[in-house]
């Protein structure tokens, strides 16, 4: 009998020749894994790449649906500030229809006769005298005044209500207020400007650097009588002084000699009237100046 060792004692023993089935299962087995491995990734890169995809989409679409908004707000806000723009306009036009319109006519020829006022308030003015000459610091608060005539109609409709910022007289009355009916006025009344030689002086030098008036004015002020109405204000502005240096005198000063060809003369001009629309006179809410050419649809509309 021959035994297992005998058997197979012919037989070269190589270790390399046949692998034990173990190391022959996990070869397997890892290249099985590395395979699977390769498809996930292969899988999952498809997978990624679609949904960036996707997601891109996603995102111009709601950039483009954002911008829709955007172009929707913009429009809605230009559609509003139009409506309030046509019921700004109409409720103007309906204050226009009854607001009077009140004409201020300042004489621009000024009478020369510049005076001295009255020490106490019910004496009378007197006239400065041609050629008169002041002597500065010591006679800088001397008072020289010159009057400046005026007239104010009405030129309707109905009653309009004044107010004056500097008294005005025809010599037998003084008024601050008027309450003057359609179609009569206020004729040959007069406004004083006054100012003292420092004053007068000033103005004299600051015209020599280039300023056109003395910032001095007489206001008109005409009041809607509804709540719900206007103010007009008519200003007429003064421009020029009373006296000039005397050449070769420090400090001296005098009355203008040739006040009629005399660049610093007197001159006024009624500048055109400012118009104010209330919406409430009482609570003092203006307004608001709509245009339709106004684009900033961020801005908040007040609501009439």
């Amino acid at each position: 009998m021959i035994s297992p060792a005998g058997l197979f004692a012919h037989i070269p023993l190589d270790p390399t020749a046949v692998a034990s089935p173990w190391e022959w299962g996990w070869t397997a087995i890892g290249s099985l894994a590395t395979g699977l491995a390769a498809i996930v990734t292969a899988i999952t890169a498809v997978f990624i790449y679609f949904q960036t995809k996707e997601t891109a989409k996603a995102a111009s679409a709601g950039q483009h649906s954002a911008e829709a908004a955007n172009e929707a707000l913009t429009l809605t806000r230009a559609q509003q500030r139009q409506t309030l723009f046509i019921a700004a306009e109409a409720l103007k036009t309906r204050i226009d229809a009854t607001m009077p319109s009140v004409r201020v006519i300042a004489d621009e020829s000024i009478i020369w006769e510049p005076q001295f006022p009255g020490e106490f308030l019910d004496s009378p003015n007197w006239n400065v005298p041609a050629g008169s000459e002041f002597n500065l610091p010591a006679d800088g608060k001397q008072q020289i005044l010159i009057q400046v005539s005026v007239s104010i109609w009405n030129e309707g409709p109905g009653m309009a209500h004044l107010r004056f910022n500097h008294p005005i007289t025809n010599g037998n009355e003084t008024l601050t207020t008027a309450d003057l009916p359609e179609g009569q006025g206020l004729e040959e009344y007069t406004y004083s400007v006054q100012c003292s030689v420092d004053e007068w002086a000033k103005i004299y030098q600051e015209r020599r650097q280039g300023a056109e008036n003395s910032g001095f004015s007489f206001e008109v002020t005409s009041v809607h009588p509804m709540d719900t109405g206007a103010v007009d204000l008519t200003r007429v502005g003064f421009g020029g002084t009373l006296i000039e240096p005397v050449p070769e005198k420090t400090g001296a000063w005098r009355l203008l000699l040739t006040p009629g060809t005399s660049d610093d003369f007197p001159g006024v001009g009624t500048e055109p009237t400012e118009r104010t629309y209330f919406v409430s006179r009482a609570g003092g809410r203006r307004l608001p100046d709509y245009t339709l050419e106004e684009t900033d649809p961020g801005q908040d509309s007040e609501i009439l």
